[in-house]
């Protein structure tokens, strides 16, 4: 009886402590842009809604990334952040969380202008 119970423990005891949580996050689904998405109206207000642009300005060395409104299209393109054969794996749109809390995500809404925008040509419009 004894030898039961431990075995019964054992196995509760398994699946209590093995069983899996996943914290999956919900995306919010917005219904698709139908209009042409404009760089200079729709996507570079993003990188100054983000707070991008109080480092990626061009003013330090350490960031050569600049997204201010005068070079941002050049700077995004010249070095290759955009994939138009891929463009959800452009860098522009999607870049993975370094280990610190340097980079800040796109809102759903904006991360699908900046997708729209990539989807229709990454037109310097």
């Amino acid at each position: 009886m004894k030898i039961t119970a431990k075995i019964v423990l054992i196995v509760m005891g398994t699946f209590i402590f093995s069983s899996c949580v996943y914290n999956i996050p919900v995306q919010e689904v917005l219904p698709p842009i139908e209009e042409e998405v404009s760089f200079a109206t729709d996507v570079v207000p993003i990188f100054d809604a983000q707070g991008c642009t109080n480092c990626h300005n061009g003013a330090s060395a350490a960031t050569s990334l600049n997204l201010t409104a005068d070079v941002a299209y050049s700077n995004i393109t010249d070095k290759g952040l955009v994939d138009l054969a891929d463009p959800e794996n452009s860098k522009i749109y999607y870049l993975p969380l370094p280990t610190g809390s340097h980079f800040k995500k796109y809102t759903s809404q904006q991360a699908q202008y900046v997708l729209t925008w990539i989807e229709q040509g990454a037109a310097d419009n």
